[in-house]
């Protein structure tokens, strides 16, 4: 074993059954009921590679962004295109930046490789440093800059004008700027048209979040054609499988289906939204953070509790233990029934809180 995989954590999946899951951020509908599983069946040949599949999921998927196919990859979930950049952009001499608080990956594909990870703190708002960041990058000289927007684990929404001036300033290092748009179907103002006319920009997409599809694992890679031509040179051939490219493309070529399910999407998280601005008014030291995303993010001094009283309560939350965050818990809008399970078990932790102030 490498010295620097011993330092690395296992990442372990919890078991899921019997629990409302609010940790994970994916959406509550089941978008595969409204497929015609009869289509499904006719065209995925298990005992071929896939291919013309792929092409046609690409297809969809251009379509649905409004961008040519000719700008977009597909790829086994966007933790297969992270690994994937980090590979194409950095040598083991090599230094990347990232920002903290920011999705765990990035860093650790980026330390797998051997190059030195600059990792910049955000603002105590979790807005960005941004002069720090210009600082770090002129001094430092990062082969790519990875940061998600909106942000996850903050739900924190950047301004345009903050990315092209961190795209220019990775430019003029000979840096790649990777923007993460996991979460953008909910916030709007996607940075897709500067990546095709950029030649160090990159934007990643993914059917997890908003669309429904975490279990099919496709991610989408949005760039000009000469990266995408380059990227070629080391993506693996059939890297999805068969049914996932049917299924994706089907879905995705729904477009009242996408939008109505958005629409439930936006409903809910309005819910939890005041869900939590309910909780957080009958505890002082608990704050919501705002959300251009599908889940918010709440600091109390209390998480630890929270957290493992949902949990007893089969609720299940994503609480961080350590650093920034070591104080909050990220909680992903869910069905009527998962909300209001939520708001129930709240309202308990609540009342067990104010009798144990009494005592």
């Amino acid at each position: 074993m490498r010295a620097m995989i011993r330092e690395l954590t296992p990442y372990h999946v919890k078991n899921a059954e019997g629990y409302t899951l609010l940790d994970n951020n994916e959406n509550f509908l089941n978008l595969l009921q409204d497929i015609d599983l009869n289509v499904i069946k006719q065209n995925v040949a298990i005992n071929r590679y896939p291919s013309d599949n792929v092409d046609r999921l690409v297809a969809a998927y251009a379509a649905y962004v409004g961008l040519p196919a000719e700008n977009v990859l597909a790829a086994n979930g966007s933790d297969e295109w992270i690994a994937l950049i980090c590979q194409f952009a950095l040598d083991p001499t090599d230094t990347m930046m990232v920002v903290s608080p920011d999705f765990s990956m990035y860093e650790k594909n980026g330390r797998l490789l051997g190059a030195t990870v600059q990792s910049i703190a955000l603002n105590e708002d979790f807005s960005l440093p941004l002069q720090t960041m210009l600082q770090e990058i002129e001094q430092w000289r990062p082969k790519c800059l990875f940061l998600s927007n909106p942000c996850n684990p903050t739900g924190r929404r950047y301004e345009v004008s903050d990315l092209d001036t961190l795209a220019i300033a990775m430019a003029n290092v000979g840096g790649y700027f990777v923007v993460d748009e996991a979460y953008i179907e909910f916030a709007g103002g996607s940075y897709t048209e500067k990546a095709i006319r950029n030649e160090n920009v990159i934007v990643l997409r993914t059917a997890s979040k908003a669309l429904g599809m975490a279990g099919l694992r496709l991610g989408f890679l949005i760039a000009n054609r000469e990266l995408i031509n380059d990227i070629l040179r080391i993506k693996p051939p059939y890297n999805v499988n068969q049914m996932s490219a049917v299924i994706g493309a089907a879905i995705l070529s729904q477009p009242g289906l996408l939008r109505e399910s958005l629409k439930r999407q936006k409903r809910q998280i309005e819910q939890l939204k005041v869900i939590l601005e309910e909780f957080s008014s009958r505890h002082k030291k608990v704050q919501i953070y705002p959300s251009h995303t599908n889940f918010f993010l709440m600091e109390t001094p209390d998480a630890l509790d929270l957290y493992q009283f949902l949990n007893r309560h089969k609720i299940r939350v994503r609480a961080f233990g350590d650093g920034r965050l070591r104080h909050c818990l990220r909680i992903s809008a869910g069905s009527e029934t998962e909300l209001t399970a939520l708001k129930k078990s709240l309202e308990e932790w609540s009342l067990s809180a104010c009798d144990r102030q009494a005592n």
